[in-house]
């Protein structure tokens, strides 16, 4: 790490938005509905603040600059249509666009289409086009690398394709959904993991060069055993790839959820929760083993309209078993070229927590 006690550093900043919008829906045409809308906003950065601590010392004490940029702001312009038309009882078909204009990125041209074919009373089958930007974060564009990652104005901004078929089945209590999926991810923003960040080496968030693919499937499963009583899952197998036939680090294969939903009485609801992630690929260029999967479980319990309507008390443990959930940790290449390590055992996630939440409505 370059210190014998290691580094440590925070950053803070928050972002204020003032914006406005207006939609307008149109259903006056025959077996035709035209929805319209505007929205503009004006995005500026707002009291940044980091610290780092002192070499040899361990000690925090605040950054002698602003690691961000604090006259930037963003402006956004859109504007989108969308038209659905029902060509039969049994069949619509939605066409979209979208236009964004952003004052320091420019502008952008988005498209969307689907088909929904109802073609029996329990049988649907739905396939969908689209594509979307994400532009750089105020973070990727203009931290100023005190003691920090540093942004680039260069960057482009990510653009995904995708492609969607489903098929649903469903009666009353019940219901089954299959989904095949494919996307290809354009300039995809890095962190910039290989490199060492204690050294001079001048570090800046990237494009990736090659177009990230994803292609899988996801099974889901719903059931109403009773009016009390809920239960269902979901599982789902996806196959990514940098786009030469690489892994991309901390991505799972196999994901999986499950729940337990059980109302009682009314206003009283207690909910268990099941999740897996399975083993997680390292980057092309960590030779260390792929970290192991984990199963967590969580319960929450809801009261509605506590001793007045709108009050709701919310309550619950996460992890209720306390398992050990790791997350990996990037690499980096010092000035030789040697890969190293920030942190050789990864990051840990924390255990078994307790929460409870009050809010009330009115």
């Amino acid at each position: 790490m370059g210190y014998p006690s290691g580094s440590a550093a925070s950053t803070h900043y928050e972002e204020r938005e003032f914006y406005g919008s207006t939609e307008l829906v149109c259903k006056s045409f025959k077996n035709k509905t035209l929805l319209v809308g505007t929205k503009y906003s004006d995005v500026s950065i707002q009291d940044v603040a980091g610290a780092s601590t002192v070499p040899g010392t361990g000690e925090m004490e605040a950054l002698s600059e602003e690691w961000l940029l604090t006259d930037k702001k963003r402006k956004i312009f859109s504007a989108y249509f969308q038209h659905m038309y029902d060509i039969t009882e049994n069949f619509v078909l939605i066409g979209g666009l979208r236009y964004d204009d952003y004052n320091d990125m420019g502008n952008y041209l988005t498209p969307r289409i689907s088909g929904v074919w109802r073609f029996s009373e329990h049988h649907i089958l739905k396939a969908q086009y689209s594509e979307s930007v994400r532009p750089p974060t105020f973070t990727e564009l203009y931290s100023r690398g005190t003691s920090f990652i540093r942004g680039s104005e260069d960057l482009d901004s990510e653009r995904i394709k995708s492609y969607e078929t489903e098929y649903i089945w469903r009666k009353p209590g019940m219901g089954i959904r299959t989904t095949l999926f494919y996307s290809e991810l354009e300039d995809k923003i890095l962190y910039p993991a290989y490199a060492d960040t204690f050294s001079s080496i001048n570090i800046e968030y990237k494009n990736a060069q090659d177009t990230l693919k994803s292609r899988g499937a996801e099974i889901e499963f719903d059931l109403e055993m009773t009016k009390e009583l809920q239960t269902g899952f979901n599982i789902s197998y996806t196959d990514t790839n940098d786009g030469n036939g690489e892994s991309i680090g901390g991505v799972s294969d196999w994901l999986a959820n499950a729940w337990l939903i059980c109302k009682p009485v009314q206003d009283y609801e207690f909910v268990l929760r099941y999740h897996y992630t399975g083993e997680r690929h390292r980057d092309a260029e960590d030779p260390r083993e792929d970290l192991k999967g984990f199963h967590v479980f969580d319960l929450t319990a809801n009261v509605f309209n506590l001793f007045k309507s709108g009050l709701t008390l919310r309550a619950g443990v996460k992890n209720f078993f306390d398992t050990d959930i790791i997350c990996p940790a990037p690499v980096y290449k010092d000035e030789k070229g040697i890969t190293g390590y920030y942190y050789q055992d990864d990051f840990p996630r924390p255990g078994r927590e307790w929460w409870m939440d009050i809010s009330y409505e009115f």
